[in-house]
Formats: structure tokens, C-alpha cells, sequence
């Protein structure tokens, strides 16, 4: 957590929040650079990952969040958990997903990559039905 916990002052680029509780805590300006590249990698990790695609979507506290769309090993199944679980162990936390979303198969390019773009615009709120890491459930 970013600030200073004695005095409860931001610092910086930090920005300061208050949850859906009612507590305040700082937290970091998401500008730091993500690499997708880098977090779909360490998720395809995973042996019941066949494929990851990470996009930015927007969040009313932070700017944006981290959403990985997860096409699991023909027959796999896995639980989100496990998977942030096995995340968590090679990724900053600034770098974690926080919304996860199966999928059966990725949209791709004529080159035979991951058209992001598609996946951004299949419903307006990329939230919905997705995992939500911070509340634990389904959105």
C-alpha cells in the first residue's frame, strides 16, 4: 500500500480512496507500465492455461485495472484462486489481474494473434461475468 500509515497522508502520484466500507487508504497511480506480455506469460505458466490475453478496463477508483481473459487445456478446469494463487508467487502485486474471464476461444488477426480489440468489444462493461479478485465473486 502506498502513503504513509502513520499519518494517513498520500505521497506523490498516490491517490487517495475510499472503498464501498467507508475506509480511506491510499493507493498508487496506475500509470506504472504493465507488460501484458510479461503477466500472459507467467499465466500460460500454468498447466491448465492453454492461452492468456490481458487487457486494460477502466475502474472508477483506481483509472484502470487488469483483466485476463483464460482459455484453459482442452478438459481443464480451474478455479480463479488457484490461478491468482500461482500469479501471485512471480508477479507484483500492481501486476495482478484483477478480473478474470474464461473463454472457449480467442478472436484472432489474420496473422494468428490475439485480437484484443475483440475481446474490448464484446460488451460495453468488461466487469460483467468476469471474476473479480478484490470481492471474491462473480460479477
Amino acid at each position: 500500500m502506498a502513503g504513509d500509515s502513520k499519518t494517513g497522508r498520500c505521497h506523490g502520484s498516490d491517490q487517495r480512496a475510499i472503498s464501498r466500507e467507508g475506509t480511506a487508504r491510499c493507493s498508487q497511480s496506475f500509470r506504472e507500465n504493465i507488460s501484458a506480455a510479461e503477466v500472459e506469460g507467467v499465466l500460460c505458466e500454468h498447466p491448465a492455461v492453454r492461452a492468456a490475453a490481458v487487457v486494460p478496463v477502466p475502474d472508477d477508483l483506481r483509472g484502470e485495472e487488469v483483466k485476463a481473459f483464460i482459455q484453459l487445456q482442452n478438459g481443464a478446469t480451474l478455479d480463479p484462486e488457484e490461478l491468482l494463487a500461482f500469479a501471485q508467487k512471480k508477479l507484483a502485486a500492481f501486476k495482478m489481474p484483477r478480473f478474470i474471464e474464461f473463454v472457449e476461444k480467442f478472436p484472432l488477426t489474420p496473422s494468428e494473434r490475439i485480437a484484443k480489440h475483440e475481446l474490448l468489444k464484446s460488451k460495453p462493461d468488461q466487469r460483467k461475468g468476469a471474476y473479480d479478485a478484490i470481492i471474491k465473486q462473480w460479477g
